[in-house]
């Protein structure tokens, strides 16, 4: 099943189709009406088997062997296989497969195998109207093709990136600069680029290094379906069998736990690969710091953001005024939040970071300043009006607040964090709209701030002990902003509540012990850094 050739009855399958599915078994490649479907790896084995078995039930011990080349596979694991399969194949609109109790499973569609000797016996006419076809989808081909280059010199990416990739074939060399222009267009071009590259160079690490990253990129960053994070994951367990570098493996299952929000996990791999490269460190230092913070552990983001300070990256500038902030050293925080915005003014974390931090110091007017600047030029991200709305409410500006977060839902349907502060302000009668109450559900996989979202929607119906509840939860995940409970009129119902105070002082007792870690480490003078830069 690993050949790209598939035999049966001594004629090689080329083509398998079944209720609109079209599998191109040469190239590996599913399409439905067209349109392409991202089925490969062990899922693509899976269907292939479907296809094959004519409608039969296939127990899991069959396709523990034929698909998984295994005497035994746990059932979990194959209905977990089962599952992604029909996800892939949703755009169909009908369940393909049925689940037989006790039994196994079965394709219920009707399936039609095409053969190179099917293909022998085309008719004259039938010839003529495919090369018609063909010449057609190759004129649209080469159009897409010189769009592609066109779009690609429009966004052309440094020449040390150029040099780093010359190494590899072309085609693969785009795909890779595809997917480093951090769009969804881009994205979408590079998973095709690294796909048709993989169909005839399966063995190669690095296209399936791409290929994985991209698709994680697309569930994180575009389309936020969890679907592709199980392709990714299945490319990432084919790179572990090809014995890809500890440390590459490491970065990309790092990447894949950060998307899926289990920190510790993320954490984890991270450290794994810096321990078997510690050269990763450049690549990996900015999500690692950032992951530390949201644990609290701000001193060792402080001493891994300063390790790679050298590369004179914008966001790890950021990362420092965002732990000087979070330990207090509000003194220092100024000089690096400022060097951050003057490196990336159109970052929307730079951004609200620096608004945060002016208001902090009583700049008020000058954080509202900064972010309707940032708006103004409509780069504003649901964070962005989610910060403005969080600024507004300490200032009691409640019109402003109800705007922002109205903003916030309009660009994020499904923002929890805006969705929680709008929810307060309906409760408290400060917005004429039915905001309804966010689901406080969670598959375990949360950030330690979801906590204290909660804890809004909690305050908000009264619930003061399952408020007090969520914020030793969010605490207990690492969670140290205690300036953002103490100065937050949603939290003014606590402040005298005895509970509440210990777990405030839980948190401070957390910063200054960080605190004392961090005045021990010995700063580069940032206004030194813009100069270098």
């Amino acid at each position: 099943m690993n050949d790209l050739s598939i035999k049966t009855d001594s004629a090689e399958l080329v083509e398998c189709t079944s209720a609109g599915l079209v599998v191109d078994v040469q190239m590996q490649r599913v399409t439905f009406e067209g349109r392409p479907l991202a089925i490969r790896g062990l899922t693509y084995k899976l269907l292939i088997e479907f296809l094959l078995s004519e409608r039969r039930v296939l127990s899991t011990s069959q396709l523990a062997e034929s698909v998984w080349g295994k005497t035994h596979v746990s059932d979990e694991t194959i209905a977990q296989r089962v599952s992604l399969l029909r996800k892939c194949l949703s755009p169909v609109g009908e369940d393909l497969i049925a689940s037989e109790r006790n039994e196994g499973y079965k394709w219920l569609a009707q399936v039609e195998l095409n053969h190179k000797s099917d293909a022998a016996e085309i008719s004259f006419s039938e010839s003529k109207t495919n090369s018609r076809s063909l010449l057609i989808k190759s004129s649209v081909l080469v159009a897409l093709v010189l769009l592609a280059i066109w779009l690609f010199r429009l966004n052309s990416p440094q020449e040390a990136q150029h040099s780093q990739l010359s190494e590899h074939p072309l085609l693969l060399q785009k795909a890779f600069e595809f997917a480093g222009q951090n769009n969804a267009a881009s994205n979408s071009i590079a998973t095709e680029l690294f796909t048709e590259f993989l169909a005839n160079n399966p063995s190669n690490i690095d296209a399936h290094i791409g290929l994985a990253t991209a698709y994680i990129e697309r569930f994180v960053k575009f389309e936020g379906q969890e679907l592709f994070l199980g392709f990714a994951a299945e490319l990432i367990d084919t790179l572990t069998e090809m014995g890809a570098p500890v440390w590459q493996v490491s970065k990309l299952q790092a990447y894949y736990f950060d998307a899926k929000g289990e920190i510790d996990q993320a954490i984890f791999y991270y450290e794994k690969a810096l321990e078997h490269n510690s050269e990763a460190a450049r690549q990996i230092a900015a999500s690692l710091a950032y992951l530390y913070v949201r644990k609290g552990r701000l001193y060792e983001s402080l001493q891994l953001n300063l390790t790679v300070l050298n590369a004179q990256q914008g966001y790890t500038v950021l990362q420092i005024a965002e732990i000087l902030y979070l330990s207090q050293a509000t003194g220092l925080s100024k000089d690096w939040v400022e060097l951050a915005y003057k490196l990336a003014p159109n970052d929307a974390f730079v951004v609200t970071q620096y608004a945060r931090d002016l208001h902090t110091r009583g700049e008020s007017e000058e954080a509202y300043s900064a972010l309707e600047k940032f708006h103004g030029f409509n780069l504003g991200t649901a964070f962005s009006y989610t910060t403005l709305a969080e600024l507004a409410m300490i200032d009691e500006r409640w019109e402003l607040a109800d705007r922002s977060l109205q903003k916030a839902t309009n660009l994020e349907q499904g923002y929890f964090y805006s969705q929680t502060l709008h929810y307060w302000l309906f409760k408290n009668n400060f917005t004429e709209d039915t905001v309804p109450r966010p689901s406080l559900t969670n598959s375990n996989n949360v950030w330690p701030n979801w906590y204290t979202a909660r804890s809004v929607v909690e305050i908000a119906d009264g619930d003061y002990g399952a408020a007090k509840r969520s914020l030793a939860s969010a605490i207990s995940q690492g969670y140290l902003d205690y300036t953002y409970v103490q100065i937050m009129p949603i939290f003014s119902p606590l402040v005298d509540d005895p509970d509440f105070n210990t777990l405030v002082n839980q948190m401070i007792r957390s910063v200054n012990s960080e605190r004392i870690k961090i005045n021990t480490s010995s700063l580069p003078d940032p206004n030194l850094i813009e100069q270098a830069i």
